[in-house]
């Protein structure tokens, strides 16, 4: 078999830089290696995307759906756990792309957790969309880190993933700059368009990180204007 030269350069990268886990920073091959990833709690509880109150499995509750438009939130950990909050950081900020696949294996987990108690995400065979980046913030980058997860979870649960039905056409302040809820809910407003009719379509958004979730009640909002039957969200964390 022969070996393409970026992969030939990958593997010398790894000889003369080898990965460390970067949580107990053992030199394992890995950014987040499988002692510290099972030290990771997962939700055992769901929360209103709108109040923030316990409800039942995800579902917006009643005093919210007006102003809510996602249906169902499913976040596998919380932010404030401190090794979440490394790994996200890296992923984002330190441009470390590979940690998808460590995020990629507790939403796995979390997501076999939630089937043990017989609540179903993919139940509806939903098409995966990443929350998009405008190409400002995607250039600096240089990858959308929800469309990495998404992808790594379509191939793994043999889901269709469509990063290009939203769009981001606006570029404003990054919403963790942003305090107040009420800000936050304006600053989302008219960032995103759908790129196609999806009427009836089940729709399940994947993002890093669900804090007040303004942008992703502005994204289901978006797309059940063009059909969408149910939105969920699925997150890394809940903030």
């Amino acid at each position: 078999m022969s070996v393409t030269y970026p992969h030939l350069l990958s593997w010398l990268a790894d000889i003369i830089f080898p990965k460390r886990c970067l949580l107990c920073r053992e030199y394992v091959n890995a950014y987040a290696c499988t002692s510290c990833l099972n030290t990771i709690d997962l939700k055992g509880s769901f929360s209103c995307i709108g109040c923030g109150l316990q409800v039942s499995a995800g579902r917006t509750c009643p005093f919210c759906k007006e102003e809510c438009s996602v249906d169902q939130l499913f976040a596998a950990t919380e932010f404030k756990n401190k090794d979440i909050q490394a790994l996200i950081k890296a992923f984002k900020y330190q441009f470390i792309s590979e940690v998808s696949s460590s995020l990629v294996v507790i939403m796995a987990k979390y997501i076999k957790q939630l089937a043990r108690r017989g609540y179903l995400p993919f139940g509806q065979s939903p098409l995966l969309v990443p929350v998009p980046l405008h190409s400002y913030r995607l250039n600096w980058r240089g990858f959308n880190q929800s469309e990495l997860i998404a992808e790594e979870l379509g191939n793994l649960y043999q889901l269709q993933t469509e990063p290009g039905l939203l769009i981001r056409s606006a570029h404003k302040a990054a919403q963790v700059e942003i305090e107040s809820h009420e800000e936050r809910k304006k600053n989302s407003e008219g960032q995103f368009v759908c790129t196609r009719d999806i009427k009836g379509q089940a729709i399940l958004l994947i993002d890093d990180v669900c804090t007040s979730g303004a942008t992703l009640n502005e994204c289901a909002r978006i797309l059940k204007l063009k059909g969408a039957s149910y939105v969920g969200a699925l997150v890394i964390a809940k903030g």
